[in-house]
């Protein structure tokens, strides 16, 4: 049977836990989210991103709920939900 999807940690091997978090983006400098999440609440980080975002970016609006895979310890923001 052929496999259509991919687990997390197939897609992820060096995540450091197996799990997605749920953040929050709250600003975009230079086409690079900063955003929280569950054990950074306080403090924005910037996130590594899958793709470019445009600095006029209207997909991604300050605020917006965003999901995030640990990599190595870095966030990686995976998309916007919702």
């Amino acid at each position: 049977m052929h496999k259509l999807r991919k687990s997390v940690e197939e897609l992820f091997p060096a995540a450091s836990d197996g799990k997605l978090l749920m953040g929050t983006l709250i600003d975009v400098r230079d086409g690079r989210p900063i955003v929280v999440y569950p054990g950074n609440e306080k403090k924005g980080i910037v996130a590594s991103t899958l793709y470019h975002i445009p600095v006029d970016s209207s997909e991604l609006s300050i605020g917006s709920a965003v999901l995030i895979a640990m990599i190595e310890g870095a966030p990686v923001l995976l998309g916007v939900v919702g």
